[in-house]
């Protein structure tokens, strides 16, 4: 499975690059531009949310927590008793209120906020009727609730995150099914990363550098190509400086970047990625931008605003762990959605707007640039390390690229031979580019991951 994630991730390398150039030329106009945020449209968000909250009573919580963790299959389990037992009269506007402040800290977010406010791209809500906003909003609480509630268990033990990840893995054998290419792709990269939580901590040591880099660029890297396909290029050039900005063999005392450590805990683990908060930050805001394309896009929203993922200005070398766990809850619920029709939550479409996913994506462009501009400023020969570190790995990846397209094949049979014929299309296409490219700069780093 790494070496589908190493060659996935050539394989867009490759289209990137394809475009590289005149996207550096259409974007020049933004990279001297300033990240501007104001946190009082964070706050304005969050009253429109907490009005919609007023007067839901505990007991329509549970209930549509319930019927939520009915569609997750967890109704009846431990899971489902931990949250239910948690649920208090305040339970959905102290989450609401607790988001808002830190999302008020975030300097990126903000600024993707106050860029939609700007160019009204919200004006697409405000054109619903009243008790379809209100209804989604009360629901996608709830379902941020179940998620922030797996997430804060799991942080507390390991072995409750172990049960949680079995259980649900056991019964989503086949749900894969339901997913297009892109999903797919992130269903089988999110499982190698809970994985690799999981292994870690029992093991307690962090992962191999070239497996870090390598699954988290892939699944960044999956989301720009999406981005592209659909248009949205300045996210997707934000999501490429994210991809590129990655970990290091060794500890960078300038931008803080090195290999994965366990907490002194022991019950997570922590991520070297270059100016951690700033990288958090970036990625929240993209993430943001990038799943605001679904229809259903608050519940995809939920997942990334939750305290334990937006929060991790409290300890931001910890922040892609909730958002892993999050992200594979997530997955349960976008399989069981999507693979069945006879459910509310299949149903729930015209959420996604291009105007806002706009606004959104050239405020994060404008921060990607800041980032790289901080990175530069912290150390002028960062960006050369980390890019040796990406291009060697992926030349490594083509290196084995037969045998990964090998079970790229398999994974997708049920697919249908369109993918497969795709990517044997696409390797025959790039995968001699990417690996001279590869090369010709690797040569001269050669033992940087001896």
């Amino acid at each position: 499975m790494l070496k589908l994630a190493l060659l996935s991730v050539c394989i867009l390398l490759s289209c990137w690059g394809a475009h590289s150039v005149p996207l550096d030329s259409r974007f020049a106009a933004l990279r001297s531009a300033t990240v501007t945020g104001d946190p009082a449209n964070i706050q304005l968000t969050a009253d429109f949310v907490l009005a919609q909250l007023a007067g839901v009573t505990k007991e329509e919580m549970v209930s549509g927590m319930k019927k939520l963790l009915k569609l997750l299959r967890l109704d009846g389990s431990e899971f489902e008793t931990v949250i239910i037992d948690s649920v208090t009269p305040t339970s959905l506007t102290d989450m609401v209120s607790k988001s808002a402040t830190c999302a008020k800290a975030s300097p990126y977010f903000s600024a993707g906020i106050t860029a939609v406010k700007n160019a009204n791209g919200h004006a697409y809500i405000n054109a619903k009727p009243a008790a379809e906003v209100k209804a989604i909003v009360i629901d996608v609480a709830c379902y941020g609730y179940i998620l922030e509630k797996i997430n804060i268990e799991s942080r507390k033990d390991t072995e409750f995150l172990r049960r949680f990840y079995v259980l649900t893995k056991g019964q989503a054998k086949g749900f894969k099914n339901n997913f297009n290419l892109f999903m797919k792709a992130k269903f089988f990269s999110v499982i190698l990363a809970v994985d690799g939580l999981l292994n870690q901590m029992d093991n307690k040591k962090g992962s191999g550098i070239i497996q870090s880099v390598a699954l988290l660029s892939a699944n960044i890297l999956e989301a720009v190509l999406e981005d592209t396909r659909l248009g949205f290029s300045k996210n997707a050039k934000a999501g490429w400086v994210l991809a590129k900005s990655t970990q290091t063999k060794t500890p960078n005392p300038k931008t803080g970047s090195g290999p994965n450590v366990i907490s002194a805990d022991g019950k997570a683990v922590e991520r070297g990625l270059p100016l951690m908060p700033k990288w958090d930050d970036l990625y929240l805001t993209w993430n943001f931008a990038f799943v605001s394309h679904f229809e259903s896009a608050p519940y995809y929203w939920a997942k990334l605003i939750i305290p334990s993922v937006i929060c991790y200005q409290e300890k931001p070398r910890e922040f892609l762990f909730p958002r892993v766990i999050a992200l594979w809850t997530h997955l349960l619920f976008c399989s069981y959605t999507q693979g069945f029709d006879n459910n509310q939550w299949g149903k729930v479409t015209g959420w996604n707007n291009d105007n806002f996913i706009n606004a959104f994506s050239q405020a994060n462009l404008i921060s990607a640039n800041a980032y790289e501009a901080a990175l530069k400023q912290a150390d002028p020969s960062a960006l050369n390390e980390l890019s040796t570190a990406v291009t060697e790995f992926f030349e490594k990846g083509m290196d084995k690229g037969q045998d990964a397209l090998a079970r790229l094949e398999k994974a997708l049979e049920e697919g249908g031979a369109r993918w497969v014929d795709s990517f044997k299309s696409a390797v025959e296409n790039v995968g001699q580019k990417v690996t001279n490219a590869g090369r010709s700069v690797s040569n001269a780093f050669k033992s940087f991951f001896d």
